[in-house]
């Protein structure tokens, strides 16, 4: 049997069609994901309230269990998987199905955006980076929880960190 890429759309389609799958990872999570003591949401919830943000954009929002703490103005959040909009949309969310590489949104239209558990399930990332680059405001903030620093080497080349500079867990390179 051929080993599935996590980053192979089939495998996305088929562990989003249903949200019972996510539902078991984020309990896998639970309880080792952390950052200098402090667990993933609350520094993701901390770097979120210091940037004070008056729009938010949530990419791959999935069911909207953080989008659902987010307090600003205006909160949007986008998801591939119809399941998960659908789930989002039950709790009073403003979810609507996209895909991160076409964002259908205007250029610097957010203050912040957010993409957590997902980048590592694009096959193009590249092209999925600058399409949240495209959407936050110039001085806005992209947030995002992966299970580590080195997880990601790819999105922090993309920003123009290496592996040897300093890293500050809270906030990024």
């Amino acid at each position: 049997r051929q080993v599935e890429r996590i980053d192979d759309p089939a495998y996305g389609a088929r562990e989003y069609a249903s949200l019972e799958r996510v539902a078991m990872r984020r309990l896998d999570r639970t309880g080792w994901l952390r950052f200098g003591g402090d667990d993933a949401l609350f520094v993701l919830m901390r770097a979120l309230a210091e940037a004070k943000p008056q729009r938010v954009l949530d990419v791959a929002c999935g069911d909207g269990w953080i989008t659902s703490m987010i307090s600003a103005p205006e909160v949007i959040g986008i998801d591939l998987s119809p399941s998960a909009v659908e789930a989002a949309s039950s709790r009073g969310l403003d979810v609507r199905v996209a895909d991160m590489h076409k964002l259908p949104f205007e250029d610097s239209s957010f203050d912040v955006v957010m993409c957590n558990y997902a980048l590592y399930h694009v096959r193009n990332r590249r092209k999925a980076i600058a399409e949240l680059a495209r959407v936050v405001r110039p001085g806005g903030r992209f947030l995002g929880v992966y299970s580590g620093p080195d997880h990601l080497s790819e999105l922090w080349a993309a920003v123009g960190w290496n592996s040897g500079s300093e890293f500050d867990t809270a906030t990024g390179p």
